[in-house]
């Protein structure tokens, strides 16, 4: 699970730490509140950054191999190497630090894997990473499993078994290092060496932290750049909506299909059932999402892309609620978007009953302070120089008693992060307006 993460010049961060656990345990379920700009979305995207820096280097060279093989590539490939590669290190670093500042960045993150920390932490200057380290235990005791800078790669003695790896692998960081990180470097390699190859050079612990980072989920998305990472069970379809899958996938398509049935039947009122629309086409299957829906007496099929918004938006987030069921660890960014605050609730308390993972989310919807336990309710607090700290409500400076109805205190601006309004003069505005189309005759 995630324990902390620190961001120094990241976005609208300058130096800020976010602690996630409670008694140095990790919390199962933080919910993230503050005003619009106040930066929620980009904590959620200092994680997917992580995992964009980490596939730099293998989307690079997976679209030279389709091109000098002149492979046959279908739109979904073709889309998903384009906007990574768009996000290749440098762009990916540009867009991230914090803007009119010309010191670098760091992020460092620290996580509990199987009962033990593990630190990664990466520093940026001129859009090129200039520092990297990795922590996790070899043994007993938490040890610097790599740590890697322009001009010098160390590793641990018992990171790599054989002397001939080690040599390629300092090969590969003078080769690479800076426009990649070193970790991207190490995930080219388990991608694209024998997987039997990797088990006999690499520890055990190594392997065990790389797959964690690789299996954490992201929903994230903004103007600038976009990352959605889901890392689905073999019961779940990869994609809900529609899409292709060959005939033996036909059991997952129907638990999938019987997954979504329950969830949605039992979470509205007038969805009496949801069903896959199937063609066969030799040993293919396209299928396609509807809702049958109670509409003016009559049962109706509707597709799911002339949906609402917001059941879309449930059917985006499903997969990683599930996930965190399961006891995987996910990020989502505007959780409740478009959803009503009485559904978006029922949603939450149903997962938190049955929750083995971590969810950390943003969300502004306030209903749920009064079904979170006030510990796991986050505030981005700012002061007047823009400065901001993210605590949770209980450390915000003052203090909650039973009896506190504590969204209203919320709203009312004792725990930071709302926004503080001035009087909005919407008369003098359409003067102001109506006067500028006067002068124009």
């Amino acid at each position: 699970m995630i324990k902390k993460i620190e961001m120094v010049n990241y976005k609208s961060f300058k130096n800020t730490t976010i602690d996630f656990c409670s008694n140095n345990k990790p919390k199962q379920n933080i919910f993230i509140y503050g005003e619009n700009g106040s930066g929620k979305s980009n904590i959620i995207s200092a994680f997917s950054f992580l995992r964009t820096t980490m596939t730099t280097l293998t989307i690079h060279n997976r679209l030279d191999e389709m091109l000098k093989n002149n492979e046959d590539i279908d739109v979904k490939q073709l889309k998903y190497i384009i906007n990574n590669h768009k996000n290749a290190l440098a762009t990916t670093v540009k867009s991230s630090k914090m803007i009119d500042c010309h010191n670098g960045t760091k992020l460092k993150y620290t996580f509990l894997i199987d009962h033990k920390e593990a630190e990664y932490t990466m520093e940026f200057k001129n859009d090129l990473i200039t520092y990297e380290q990795l922590k996790y235990p070899l043994d007993k005791y938490k040890t610097v499993m790599y740590a890697a800078t322009p001009d010098s790669l160390q590793l641990h003695d018992k990171l790599i078994k054989s002397s001939k790896y080690k040599d390629d692998l300092s090969s590969l960081h003078k080769q690479y290092f800076g426009n990649h990180t070193f970790l991207a470097i190490l995930s080219n390699e388990y991608f694209n060496k024998n997987p039997q190859f990797i088990n006999v050079e690499f520890p055990k612990n190594f392997i065990k932290i790389f797959m964690y980072l690789f299996h954490i989920s992201i929903f994230y998305k903004d103007s600038v750049e976009s990352g959605d990472y889901f890392v689905t069970g073999n019961s779940l379809l990869q994609d809900l909506h529609e899409g292709t899958v060959t005939q033996s996938s036909i059991k997952q398509l129907k638990v999938t299909e019987s997954i979504l049935n329950e969830f949605f039947t039992n979470l509205y009122s007038d969805i009496k059932n949801v069903f896959y629309e199937t063609k066969t086409s030799k040993e293919k299957v396209k299928y396609k999402l509807y809702f049958k829906k109670m509409i003016s007496g009559e049962l109706r099929n509707i597709p799911h892309d002339i949906e609402s918004t917001g059941t879309l938006q449930i059917l985006k987030i499903l997969p990683y609620l599930l996930s965190a069921i399961q006891g995987n660890v996910v990020l989502i960014d505007e959780i409740d978007s478009n959803v009503h605050d009485i559904m978006i609730k029922a949603i939450i308390e149903a997962v938190d009953d049955n929750l083995k993972g971590q969810i950390i989310a943003t969300t502004h919807n306030t209903t749920l302070i009064d079904v979170l336990k006030h510990q796991n309710v986050y505030v981005i607090d700012i002061n007047s120089k823009g400065d901001k700290e993210v605590h949770p409500l209980h450390k915000a400076g003052t203090q909650i008693h039973q009896n506190h109805n504590v969204k209203d205190r919320y709203l009312s601006g004792l725990y930071g992060g709302v926004p503080f309004t001035g009087y909005l003069d919407m008369a003098n505005i359409v003067k102001k307006l109506s006067d500028t189309e006067e002068s124009k005759d």
